[in-house]
């Protein structure tokens, strides 16, 4: 049986290697460069390096805009070096939203994630020089374009964010890193009273997020996140959970019986989301879109991975305590497990006593 493996995270982000470089020179930028965000609040923090290394190229009077899914407006909002956002409400641009897009004027758009759609809907609106990575039916709308990003379980060497980095590097960019401007989560007054009206003031605050969209292959036990909570509860401080909505129930069992505990689980923005994740001192996710949110602000905290691999995945920004236990099936970049024997065994195996210690360490 191998042991729970507890590291210090720390990214291989590698280096540029791309055979296709893309001359952008001779290319009339009109109003600037569009963005096509990712799909997942997770790839979307992940893209924000490579986003900010594009945003870099843009001649001087240009504009950079975001096209992205309403719901993760808020994180691009939060960006100051994103000039405009455009949202979309379905899976595909209507015919309206393709209007705004038209009237954005981009000389240049970058389409991040990999779907024939993201592609199609730019192809559509007139979106200009249009660069993303080939494969899957698209490469013909592409004028820039580089290899497909292909992942294959187990065999990862370097972070996902190289897929973003990449694709500015290609486009002229010559800074090679992680880093970027602060975050800068845009509320209302009344946004943000609602928050502090259910978050608890003058405390050691430890923030759960008991859910993952993806599927139960990336959470752990709630009960062990109740576990935690509860031994914060005794012996540090409040708890907040967090939580999209449908989450609602599993974050109230995240926090039974712990006193002064707080959800804002199915009741917060993005933008409130980031500001209660600002003032925390600890935060404790499974692999998720919280994780790369809170890293994404600079929080340190401890995160479980199960059927996701970290070396890909893993949070950027922040310390973090990575945990996973390590099977010859895993990782496996399944929704749900597969085993019959012992389902979800790399889940379980991970007790709350080890992510205690591991917050221990990180608090201390």
């Amino acid at each position: 049986m191998n042991a729970v493996e507890t590291n210090v995270y720390r990214p291989v982000i590698g280096g540029y290697s791309c055979p296709c470089p893309i001359n952008l020179s001779p290319v009339d930028w009109r109003q600037g460069m569009l963005i096509r965000s990712a799909n997942w609040l997770g790839d979307a923090v992940m893209a924000l390096p490579g986003v900010y290394r594009l945003r870099n190229l843009v001649p001087p009077g240009g504009r950079t805009t975001v096209l992205a899914p309403a719901k993760f407006a808020d994180l691009w909002r939060s960006a100051p070096w994103i000039d405009q956002v455009i949202t979309f409400a379905g899976r595909r641009l209507s015919a309206a939203e393709r209007r705004q897009v038209r009237a954005a004027e981009p000389g240049v758009s970058v389409v991040l994630p990999n779907s024939f759609g993201a592609a199609w809907d730019l192809w559509r609106s007139g979106g200009g020089y249009i660069v993303g990575r080939a494969g899957r039916g698209r490469t013909w709308m592409f004028r820039g374009r580089l290899p497909e990003w292909r992942r294959e379980a187990g065999h990862d060497k370097e972070h996902e964010a190289r897929k973003y980095l990449e694709l500015a590097a290609a486009c002229g960019s010559r800074h090679w890193h992680t880093d970027y401007p602060a975050l800068e989560p845009q509320l209302t007054d009344e946004a943000r009273a609602a928050m502090d009206a259910l978050v608890p003031a003058n405390e050691r605050l430890l923030a759960i997020a008991p859910g993952a969209a993806y599927g139960p292959a990336k959470q752990w036990p709630v009960g062990y996140f109740n576990e935690v909570a509860r031994w914060w509860t005794a012996q540090h401080g409040r708890v907040i959970v967090c939580g999209a909505p449908g989450e609602e129930a599993v974050a109230m069992s995240a926090i039974a019986d712990c006193r002064g505990a707080a959800s804002i689980a199915g009741k917060s923005s993005v933008a409130q989301l980031m500001y209660v994740l600002a003032g925390v001192d600890c935060v404790l996710t499974n692999d998720s879109g919280v994780m790369h949110l809170a890293a994404g602000l600079g929080k340190d905290g401890v995160a479980i991975f199960g059927s996701t691999d970290p070396v890909a995945t893993g949070p950027l920004g922040g310390r973090w305590v990575v945990m996973r236990h390590p099977l010859p099936c895993s990782p496996c970049l399944q929704r749900t497990c597969r085993r019959t024997d012992a389902p979800y065994e790399c889940l379980k195996t991970i007790t709350p006593q080890n992510v205690i210690d591991s917050i221990e360490c990180l608090i201390s």
